[in-house]
């Protein structure tokens, strides 16, 4: 008798997973018919593909392993109540209903913001900013109205919520105005945009660009490629520089100093010459605004002078910095542009 049971349960794991097989292998089988249907095939669609399958497949196995011990074990198991929430019973299988509704819109947020939108954004030439903020507005909404069917389906009566909204609404008066301001000025960074992604900012003294504006913080990635955090609060309440807002155009001034004894007429030439070489073969280094060289003041050893590029956006401020410098010492050398004086009183006027 012992032996006819051991061999009842183990011909009905058996089954089992032969029956899990057979879902991995529907998994195959559709990922092969979509990836044969489509002729395009681009990496960002095979690995959506991929997930989309992966997350059917998971919860298919999922309901199959309740449904599939419903019958060995015992009566409807997983029906059974595990507790109540006034006059909703909760059971395991209403439980893995709600989880399936809420990841599967955020599955279908993630499929439509990465595979669908794209080609609207990209017909009607959206910049970076509008794309993320759309694709941030769709999946907060697709997410709450989730929400609300899963809490429908569950049988909770959504008019008992205004009760706990009351309830959130005290603990937020007492414990969590920070994270709720933070809250509020991320959806007001979305809908105003002050900032948007792809924006080069200057936080305290530092540069960086914006990489992801969440629900409680801002990501804001240096130059030196750091990651700051900084809350979304901060950005309505402080001063916050951005560089790129409305018109990414901006003027790099490069404080260059000469001697006394230099004549500033060559020096200021030797500059724009300069500067015109850069334009010739940079595009993002502009011609209209015009460069300038500005004689700012008389130092105590040096003429400090100081010379105005346009640039089409801040993103290459650092690197052409950088180059101007070099080829401004090193046309200064070659006509030999003096730099140094060490006291206007040692230099013999002519």
């Amino acid at each position: 008798m012992d032996e006819q049971v051991i061999f009842h349960y183990f011909s009905e794991f058996g089954d089992f997973f032969v029956g899990v097989l057979l879902l991995f292998l529907c998994r195959w089988l559709l990922r092969w018919f979509f990836l044969i249907v489509r002729k395009h095939k681009t990496p960002l669609y095979q690995s959506m593909l991929t997930a989309v399958l992966n997350w059917c497949t998971y919860f298919a196995i999922l309901l199959f392993t309740f449904v599939y011990w419903d019958f060995l074990v015992s009566e409807n198991w997983s029906k059974e109540t595990l507790f109540s929430l006034g006059d909703v019973n909760v059971s395991i299988v209403l439980i893995i209903v709600l989880i399936m509704l809420v990841s599967l819109a955020n599955r279908l947020s993630k499929v439509m913001t990465r595979l669908l939108f794209p080609k609207v954004y990209d017909y009607y030439d959206f910049d970076k900013g509008i794309r993320f903020t759309l694709n941030r507005v769709f999946h907060y909404t697709l997410m709450v109205i989730a929400v609300f069917v899963s809490l429908h389906t569950a049988g909770v009566n959504l008019s008992a919520l205004s009760i706990f909204a009351g309830v959130i609404g005290v603990g937020i008066g007492f414990g969590l105005q920070n994270l709720s301001s933070n809250f509020i000025a991320g959806i007001i960074l979305l809908m105003e945009r002050p900032i948007q992604v792809g924006d080069r900012v200057e936080v305290d003294g530092v540069t960086g660009d914006i990489e992801d504006i969440q629900i409680r913080a801002a990501v804001v990635r240096t130059l030196t490629n750091e990651h700051m955090i900084i809350p979304n609060s901060y950005f309505l309440e402080k001063r916050v520089t951005n560089l790129s807002h409305g018109d990414t155009r901006l003027r790099v001034d490069l404080p260059v100093n000469v001697s006394y004894a230099a004549d500033v007429k060559q020096a200021r030439r030797i500059m724009l010459d300069v500067v015109q070489k850069e334009i010739d073969h940079h595009v993002y280094v502009l011609s209209d605004p015009a460069p300038a060289v500005q004689f700012r003041e008389f130092g105590d050893l040096y003429l400090n002078l100081v010379l105005q590029v346009w640039v089409s956006d801040p993103v290459y401020m650092s690197s052409i910095k950088s180059r101007l410098n070099e080829q401004i010492h090193e046309q200064f050398h070659k006509h030999r542009v003096p730099r140094t004086t060490e006291s206007v009183d040692t230099i013999e006027w002519k």
